[in-house]
């Protein structure tokens, strides 16, 4: 299946599992489920434990990610001022060599390590002082406190709950202002202690760096909580999610991050969700708004005050299938099984947009998704081997477009496809002097030496930063 049919999982029943805490939780068609307990246990309110949020390590796997995303902007960016670099005309491929080759260079210049230092140097400072640290003092304390109230964090007292009646809790009582308390960590026994109530639906967290600054961070959770419950034949549950969660830390009176979440939902209406994560200068937002007949997503990133990308992606006609009380969740979850041919045609036009520096545009579209996908499952049954990859192209050029521009409406290059030695190469085509290269010739380093060799010691610097994680260099 193409990605762009991918990109459509809430058609399909798809089932994911992460471990958060001390539970396990399912997604099933973007819905939360966790894990179930006996249909006897129906008071039973299961609750993610939210304190691992605080305690994260930098893998060299997320390096390499970020790396990509690096690369990626840096060779379709611009940082010069608004209509300087604004370019009607069409460019052949090696004039759109040049020109990208010198957005790329002033694109890194908005990237500088003193921006980030302060921040990457105390978290790495305190990764490497919390690995000898108990967090026993504060996931102990609220396990015990749910005991009290009949409640059990999965799976370490699945058993002892399978023992005991069910208790009835209004949800009230559950929301998320249960949560809270001040906690200090004590460089002496290497232990979290809690030191106060603190203020309801709040955990702070105290602790010092390695070079003696005192640091807070504060997790807190507001507003309506927003349920769902199951009552299937073999098991009960129930998920409880805050309106809002906000993040934030601070060193020596200086917030150096903060995150705000929001979430908003109604069955059979709308999902609408918000985050906005701030690290030292840089700032991300986004914005999903999901309702039973479009969907809307867009997100922003900014360096200081300079907006570096912006990205919206839009499905202005589909079809979702109401739940009803009738109908357990398992059995609206089959209905996607069921019906998920014809909820694939009933799709409209997949449109989407990166914009990044307001001077380089790459501009997608899927003219009727449903025919799209109704021609790609003929060509799958019809045809065999290099026939059916060739008939694919064309469906592809038929109804799929993505194009470049350069802060106008001229489309400088697109994205196709050709037959290399039988199998489909994505390519770039240049408008103007009709030539095309694979996506992997044309941003070649032989062709880039330049950037490659700046983006290396760009990241490298950053690298250089984390001391105790120990990532390794880079060389692309």
């Amino acid at each position: 299946m193409p990605l762009c049919v991918n990109l459509l999982p809430a058609f399909r029943a798809v089932r994911r599992s992460y471990s958060v805490g001390s539970i396990v939780v399912y997604y099933s068609n973007g819905i939360a489920k966790a894990s179930t307990v006996s249909k006897q246990q129906r008071g039973l309110r299961i609750f993610i434990n939210p304190f691992n949020l605080f305690y994260m390590k930098t893998n060299y796997f997320l390096c390499r990610c970020l790396l990509v995303m690096f690369l990626s902007l840096a060779l379709f960016s611009s940082c010069k001022k608004k209509n300087e670099n604004v370019v009607k005309s069409e460019l052949t491929a090696d004039e759109s060599k040049q020109h990208l080759q010198e957005v790329a260079e002033k694109f890194m210049s908005y990237f500088n390590t003193a921006d980030q230092e302060e921040v990457i140097k105390l978290v790495d400072g305190l990764v490497e002082k919390m690995e000898d640290y108990s967090w026993d003092g504060i996931t102990g304390y609220f396990e015990d406190e749910l005991d009290k109230k009949g409640v059990y964090l999965l799976p370490r007292r699945v058993l002892s709950v399978m023992q005991q009646p069910s208790i009835d809790i209004a949800l009230t009582e559950l929301s998320a202002n249960m949560f809270s308390g001040v906690f200090e960590a004590n460089d002496r026994t290497h232990e979290w202690r809690r030191i106060s109530e603190g203020n309801k639906g709040e955990i702070e967290l105290r602790l010092t760096s390695m070079d003696g600054k005192p640091c807070v961070a504060v997790l807190t959770a507001k507003g309506d909580t927003y349920h769902w419950k199951g009552d299937e034949s073999t098991e009960a549950w129930e998920i409880v999610v805050p309106e809002k969660v906000t993040f934030s830390f601070k060193a020596d009176g200086k917030e150096l991050a903060s995150s705000t979440v929001t979430f908003d939902a109604k069955l059979n209406d709308h999902v609408k969700v918000t985050e906005d994560i701030s690290v030292a200068n840089l700032k991300w937002s986004c914005k999903a708004d999901v309702t039973m007949t479009k969907g809307d997503f867009s997100a922003n990133l900014k360096c200081g005050s300079n907006e570096i990308l912006d990205m919206t992606v839009s499905l202005p006609k589909y079809e979702l299938i109401s739940k009803s009380d009738s109908k357990t969740w398992e059995q609206w979850l089959d209905m996607y099984d069921r019906d998920y041919e014809y909820l694939m045609q009933s799709v409209g036009d997949v449109i989407a947009e990166v914009n990044i520096i307001k001077q380089v545009q790459l501009k997608g579209k899927v003219s009727d998704f449903g025919s799209f996908y109704k021609e790609y499952s003929r060509i799958e049954d019809e045809y065999w081997g290099e026939k059916r990859r060739r008939q694919l192209l064309y469906a592809f050029d038929d109804y799929v477009l993505i194009g470049m521009y350069y802060s106008s409406n001229t489309m400088q290059a697109h994205l196709t496809g050709e037959l290399i030695d039988g199998y489909i190469e994505p390519v770039i085509f240049f408008e103007k002097d009709k030539t095309s290269y694979s996506i992997e010739d044309f941003f070649s380093r032989g062709r880039f030496r330049s950037v490659y060799t700046q983006l290396e010691d760009l990241i490298n610097s950053y690298i250089h930063l984390f001391r105790y994680m120990n990532i390794e260099e880079v060389e692309l």
